[in-house]
């Protein structure tokens, strides 16, 4: 499923997705109906059973599916224990009851964590794509690098710039410079980067970024360019 997932041969939504976890439960749930209930092994099962429950409630959650899905699992392992012995289903029931309990909890917890994370994300990069929408009117052109200063998307500015058709996609934008003027752009930009790692004061934050004047290899001729280099957050997943 996860190959099938990654190759995007199949698109995930919602309801795909609990539907993957509740056949993860079902399966769970076949393997547990399928272990012994004799009492010989009861504390080896009802650990294995409690493993089992906690593992894919961390893995799948969905505090939607596992509500029910845990609840069919304390009544088995209720019923199990009266089977074995009907004097412990009273115990055993607020075992259950309070091992469920902290199941959903943890469950609850990462599911909010998770959804919280993903919203933060998604918020943080709709602004970054707000933000560079602006700056497309106010200069020539705007790139996103990544850590290793490769080119980030089509790069629709540079074929502007240069006059090509070229995808500059994931290129090393150093690659774009004429030769003489890279070891001053990278001391530029790992200057600027190591600045901004180690902390900056409110005034320096509140100051214009910095700017390197550089020149572009086009066909045949150089191209002079402003650069203004600004950190980006970490955008999607790099």
């Amino acid at each position: 499923q996860h190959h099938v997932v990654a190759t995007e041969t199949l698109t995930m939504n919602k309801a795909r997705m609990r539907l993957l976890v509740l056949l993860h439960y079902v399966q769970c749930g076949a393997f547990v109906y399928g272990l012994p209930s004799d009492c010989e092994h009861a504390i080896l099962t009802s650990a294995l059973v409690l493993t089992i429950r906690f593992t894919i409630s961390l893995l799948s959650a969905d505090i939607g599916t596992a509500v029910p899905a845990q609840a069919l699992f304390m009544m088995h392992e209720i019923w199990i224990a009266w089977k074995r012995d009907p004097s412990t289903a009273t115990t055993v029931f607020w075992y259950q009851l309070i091992a469920s309990s902290a199941i959903l909890a943890v469950s609850g917890l990462v599911e909010f964590s998770t959804r919280s994370r993903i919203a933060m994300l998604l918020n943080s990069e709709s602004m970054v794509v707000s933000f560079r929408q602006m700056l497309r009117g106010l200069c020539d052109g705007e790139l996103l690098l990544d850590g290793n200063l490769r080119v980030v998307g089509k790069a629709e500015c540079l074929r502007r710039l240069l006059m090509t058709s070229d995808d500059f996609s994931n290129q090393s934008f150093e690659e774009l410079l004429v030769e003489e003027e890279r070891p001053r752009f990278l001391r530029f930009m790992f200057e600027n980067l190591e600045s901004t790692m180690t902390g900056a004061d409110d005034n320096k934050l509140m100051s214009a970024p910095p700017c390197l004047r550089v020149s572009l290899k086009g066909a045949g001729h150089r191209i002079g360019v402003d650069l203004f280099h600004v950190k980006m957050p970490p955008l999607f997943g790099q």
